[in-house]
């Protein structure tokens, strides 16, 4: 699968548990979720903020944690096809976010 490009964020990407959260940010289970919550018009990381914290803990609720999540987001739904709609978009249940992106699914290139 894709490997994370960290850019900003490699201070805590290089971690054990930067490497833990990509594994998880990339599981089959979590593809599923953020597809299913940009289907439905949702932000994608509103899907996955239970498994998120059960996994981490409070610790994922630091804010820079929670901005490498959401760049891990952008890059695993960049990779499935998708392509960023907006940022700042309210999340209904506020678990862990308030704000997400939203993804739209590229269109394949029409052509002869």
């Amino acid at each position: 699968m894709l490997t994370f490009d960290s850019g900003s964020f490699s201070d805590l990407a290089d971690t054990p548990m930067g490497v833990d959260l990509w594994s998880l940010m990339t599981s089959p289970e979590s593809l599923i979720r953020l597809e299913t919550a940009t289907y439905l018009g949702r932000p994608a990381i509103e899907a996955l903020q239970p498994q998120l914290l059960e996994a981490f803990g409070e610790v994922i609720r630091e804010n820079r944690w929670k901005q490498v999540t959401g760049a891990m987001a952008r890059q695993v739904m960049e990779y499935l096809g998708y392509k960023f709609v907006r940022s700042g978009v309210k999340i209904k249940v506020k678990d862990l976010f308030s704000t997400g992106a939203t993804y739209s699914k590229q269109s394949a290139p029409t052509g002869a």
